[in-house]
């Protein structure tokens, strides 16, 4: 019979798709006991305490979840916006340093988390975009350069140059929404 539950258990999760346990409660009258045997039998994931994940299978092997998946269910919410650093390196200011986090813009959490081994750090600003922009990157670099690992001497000036290319109109209004004060003040100068 348990071995029965475990399996109506797995079936009725999705591959690739994150749970958290509470909504798999009705499947199971030991849900507890029947999440630990498929994660002992490589069946499921424990991506965190409290999420679960069916992993797609490859013939290389099984896929980890998407960030995305990862965020949406630890958050219980869609109401997000992930990026992080290195996002920041196409965007011609000299900048070329990977960084090992993903940033998670959103109204509920803040702090740094590991979900399924790799690090989040969740943020909770006043204000952000539903999808990532050129615009929104410049702000958000220069609202984070104290964050980045590199040398920024001449961030600002690559910043200044860059800026001319963009729609200047466009980069105030953003940097009017998402910047920090010292943000707005640096853009004002250079676009005007």
């Amino acid at each position: 019979m348990a071995k029965f539950v475990t399996q109506k258990l797995k079936e009725a999760m999705r591959p690739g798709r994150v749970y958290r346990a509470q909504e798999l409660r009705t499947l199971s009258n030991n849900l507890a006991r029947d999440l630990k045997k498929l994660v002992e039998c490589k069946e499921l994931v424990r991506a965190a305490p409290g999420l679960y994940y069916r992993p797609v299978m490859t013939k290389v092997g099984p896929l980890p979840a998407s960030a995305e998946e990862l965020v949406r269910a630890f958050l219980s919410d869609e109401d997000f916006l992930l990026t992080a650093l290195d996002d920041y390196n196409p965007l011609g200011l000299g900048l070329t340093q990977l960084y090992n986090e993903t940033i998670v813009y959103n109204r509920k959490r803040h702090g740094r988390f590991v979900l399924d081994g790799r690090q989040f750090s969740f943020r909770r600003p006043r204000n952000f975009p539903r999808n990532l922009t050129k615009e929104y990157l410049y702000i958000e670099a220069l609202n984070n350069r104290k964050e980045l690992l590199e040398d920024t001497s001449r961030f600002e000036l690559r910043l200044a140059e860059q800026a001319k290319a963009l729609d200047g109109k466009e980069l105030l209004r953003a940097a009017n929404s998402y910047g920090k004060v010292a943000t707005k003040r640096f853009l004002e100068k250079v676009v005007r």
